[in-house]
């Protein structure tokens, strides 16, 4: 394992090399940061998509943009850091969900999952989404890894 990772660009980062989801439902478009217990990304609400009603990011895609955000800190694992196949995870449990403001079109949003325990393929993490400095939604997640990879796209 080398550390190549601690300098890289993140703004290179691959999202279709480390994501299963496509367009239209991906919801997440940059890593802003990563460190093994902490990761950042953004997304910018379409106002149309899949999870989007009346122009604003629905609380499922909020949770869905939280999930992604997990599976975008497992892949940049797997390929950048252990240069492996990338692992897929799955969101298992939502905990403790609070939606306190919206996410309309054009809304840029931050947000950060930080592992709070980490146990063989499963994962306690708090997911925080920010837009501006206005917290939308917070939740605990429950998060597995499982032994099954995602195919290299073409």
């Amino acid at each position: 394992m080398t550390e190549d990772w601690k300098t890289m660009d993140l703004k290179q980062v691959d999202l279709g090399a480390i994501l299963p989801q496509r367009e239209p439902f991906r919801f997440v478009d940059g890593m802003l940061s990563f460190s093994m217990d902490r990761i950042v990304t953004s997304f910018v609400v379409r106002g149309d998509g899949p999870l989007d009603r009346e122009g604003c990011l629905t609380p499922e895609g909020m949770v869905e943009n939280m999930a992604q955000t997990c599976a975008a800190r497992i892949g940049f694992i797997s390929k950048y850091i252990l240069h492996e196949p990338v692992s897929i995870g799955y969101l298992v449990s939502v905990r403790k969900l609070e939606v306190t403001g919206k996410a309309a079109a054009g809304s840029r949003l931050e947000t950060t999952v930080e592992i709070e325990q980490e146990v063989g393929p499963m994962s306690r993490a708090d997911a925080c989404i920010r837009v501006g400095e206005e917290t939308v939604a917070r939740a605990s997640l429950g998060i597995a890894t499982t032994e099954r990879t995602m195919e290299e796209p073409a």
